[in-house]
């Protein structure tokens, strides 16, 4: 008796609920899934873009450090922007990543940068500027060692 009852027009097929659910769940976990990726590379666009910002930072002051020899003046233009800059790449890192860095900035600020007058050549002072010309460099090559090699 049951096999003569007719299919009605509203009646759904048995295996319909289970199609209907996975092709609902699969769109959720699809979803999902993507949503996740896209957040990951923005954050990781965002440290990129951060990096690149004080990699470049570095590398113009290294550049402009041979044609102004008022090492002070130049430091004291360019230092709240290094720091700007690098703290605000230096919050993307892990802790260690971030210690590292902000104790190679520290280190690179601790330097006795004074001499502001153009020095006469063969002069005392001379020698006083080249050694705070290598001071420098050494210091910003050593933060920018850091940031490029930084983990997050």
């Amino acid at each position: 008796m049951i096999a003569d009852a007719k299919a009605t027009v509203y009646a759904i097929p048995n295996d319909a609920v289970w199609t209907l659910g996975v092709l609902i769940l699969g769109c959720l976990l699809t979803g999902a899934i993507g949503y996740r990726l896209g957040l990951r590379s923005q954050k990781e666009s965002a440290k990129r873009a951060a990096r690149n910002e004080v990699l470049t930072l570095i590398d113009r002051i290294v550049a402009d450090m041979p044609k102004d020899i008022h090492l002070f003046i130049l430091r004291g233009k360019t230092g709240d922007t290094l720091n700007a800059a690098t703290f605000g790449f230096s919050c993307q890192l892990s802790e260690r990543s971030r210690l590292k860095i902000n104790k190679t900035l520290e280190g690179y600020q601790a330097l006795d940068i004074s001499y502001s007058w153009p020095p006469t050549e063969g002069s005392p002072d001379m020698e006083r500027v080249k050694k705070e010309y290598e001071m420098m460099s050494h210091g910003l090559k050593k933060l920018r060692d850091e940031i490029k090699n930084a983990q997050p």
